[in-house]
């Protein structure tokens, strides 16, 4: 179509980083429906969802940690913080950022792993454990993924 015109707006880029990963999100969720119905069910699982399961489990571990050296809750039950307590937080949240890294940089392999990932990284940023560097880390994850390849036929 030589002579079709592309609306201004349509070639912009979105300025601020959050509007472009909407962005992002919506546009992977209307392509990979699409993507899908051209790629064979093979019968594999995919690495993602251990993954998101591995640090959902241990980011609830983390939170039931947290107590432990609470200063507040710690004065109302009558008891010391110890350096125990301490390293046992230290480690449920070392434990916690591990498996956030592992399921950041993994790629999913499936369509529903694909939407697996992005609704629960996506939906759990509130909690301020996804920077701008995860963030793009678990882009290029999704974006490697087999379902969205660009020989995916259509």
């Amino acid at each position: 179509m030589p002579n079709s015109t592309i609306p201004a707006a349509a070639t912009r880029l979105p300025t601020h980083r959050r509007a472009f990963l909407r962005q992002l999100t919506a546009a992977a969720a209307l392509t990979v429906p699409l993507a899908a119905a051209a790629m064979p069910y093979t019968g594999e699982s995919d690495p993602i969802f251990p993954a998101i399961d591995r640090h959902r489990r241990l980011e609830v571990a983390f939170g039931d940690t947290c107590r432990l050296t609470d200063e507040v809750a710690a004065r109302e039950e009558g008891r010391t913080i110890t350096a125990a307590d301490h390293e046992i937080f230290e480690r449920a949240e070392d434990a916690a950022d591990e498996a956030l890294e592992v399921l950041i940089a993994t790629t999913p392999t499936t369509v529903a792993g694909v939407r697996a990932m992005l609704t629960y990284v996506f939906d759990h940023r509130r909690f301020g454990w996804l920077d701008e560097e995860r963030e793009e880390a678990c882009i290029t994850s999704v974006l490697r993924s087999p379902v969205l390849a660009e020989d995916a036929r259509v």
